[in-house]
Parts: C-alpha cells; sequence; structure tokens
C-alpha cells in the first residue's frame, strides 16, 4: 500500500496523534492514529503511578518537538486500531525519520506488538 501525505493537527500523547490525511487531490480526512509497533507511558489521570505520567509527559513533549503542528508526514501500514475510534499506522517525517524509532531511541517507548503491555 502506498504512503498517504497528512498534516498533524495535534499530539495527543506520545504514541498517539490527530492528523488531515489527504488520500487523493481534492480530498482530505481528519483522524486519530495511533503509532504503529511502540507503546509510550500513559500520562495524566491514566497513569499508574507519578513516574508513569511523568515519562508521559516527557514522550508527548518529545512528539510534539520531533512532529510540529503543521508538519507533513507520511502514513503508511494503515490500518484498525483495535481499540476503536483511530487507524493505526506507521508515520514518517518528510526526511524519512519513523515517529517509532525516533521514540525507541530516545528511550520513550517500547516495542509493541499488540499484546499485554507492560507496565512502566
Amino acid at each position: 500500500m502506498p504512503s498517504i501525505p497528512a498534516e498533524i493537527l495535534n499530539i495527543t500523547d506520545g504514541d498517539t496523534c490527530r492528523v488531515r490525511a489527504m488520500p487523493w487531490k481534492g480530498w482530505s480526512i481528519e483522524t486519530a492514529v495511533r503509532i504503529f509497533g511502540v507503546d509510550t507511558p500513559e500520562k495524566g489521570f491514566r497513569a499508574k503511578s507519578p513516574r508513569e505520567a511523568a515519562l508521559g509527559a516527557k514522550a508527548t513533549q518529545f512528539a510534539k518537538e520531533q512532529f510540529p503542528i503543521g508538519s507533513i508526514v507520511r502514513l503508511s501500514n494503515i490500518g484498525d486500531d483495535k481499540y476503536g475510534g483511530r487507524v493505526l499506522a506507521d508515520v514518517t517525517r518528510q526526511d524519512g525519520a519513523s515517529w517509532a524509532t525516533l521514540l525507541i531511541d530516545a528511550g520513550l517507548a517500547r516495542a509493541y506488538d499488540g499484546g499485554t503491555k507492560q507496565s512502566w
């Protein structure tokens, strides 16, 4: 499947964003995207500990710095997210940098295959 250009509208947390995808010329759709292959710590009330909340906030800030609002990315390997309400996709910047790889390399995410999540 080819990749689809999309504009970053918002970063929800370290592994979720909202985009305006442009699958065909003259068409666009807004959707939430869960980053394929990673799990980041939860933030705020969803975190299971203060340490996890702090890591979650750090992962979110890192994602905002790497993928600024308004930047154009590519979505590929697009599928359904098991939790519903968003799509699952690989997200890359124009320079080819992968969202998932950047987070893992920064120590802010773990590889995730859809199974049971580990605690932070």
